[in-house]
């Protein structure tokens, strides 16, 4: 999962580079060409931690392989969950209705 997240902000991190460098030629800034070897030590630093790091995720781990699989959780469990108190709406039995109006 690393590999594909850090990916993605890399590719994320050189898209908005290049914008600002778009961005700054069109307004003419004058220190623009300043922001050029950001993207350049930023392909470097994608090419060497692609190198170093990504070997050892090619691989799945052994001990990720011998733990067993879960069970699948509940998931009228894990719905209920996320729902408010207020907005569950609960069938009162008779006496606990009468005592709930009564405080009322």
């Amino acid at each position: 999962m690393w590999p594909h997240i850090h990916s993605r902000v890399l590719a994320a991190l050189l898209l908005f580079q290049v914008t600002m460098l778009g961005y700054f030629g069109a307004k003419k800034f004058y220190y623009a060409p300043l922001a050029v070897p950001l993207v350049i030590v930023s392909l470097i630093f994608a090419f060497v931690c692609r190198k170093k790091f990504y070997p050892a995720f090619r691989h799945t781990a052994l001990e990720v392989v011998c733990l067993e699989l879960k069970d699948t959780p509940d998931m009228e469990h894990i719905f209920k969950s996320y729902i408010p108190s207020c907005l569950c709406a609960e069938n009162f039995e008779d006496d606990k209705l009468e005592v709930a109006l009564s405080e009322v």
